[in-house]
């Protein structure tokens, strides 16, 4: 069988790092980190 690498690079994301992103986008980040936190300490509980 023949092997196919899958790195597919986004120059975007290589280029410009954290400080480059705009107010909005690090807001929708740090709820969508935070609605997965909350997520998980929901399981942990109710086990």
């Amino acid at each position: 069988m023949a092997q196919h690498s899958q790195t597919r690079a986004t120059p975007g994301a290589v280029s410009s790092g954290f400080g480059s992103w705009s107010k909005g986008r690090k807001i929708y980040l740090a709820v969508g980190i935070l609605a997965c936190l909350a997520g998980v300490l929901m399981i942990a509980f109710s086990l």
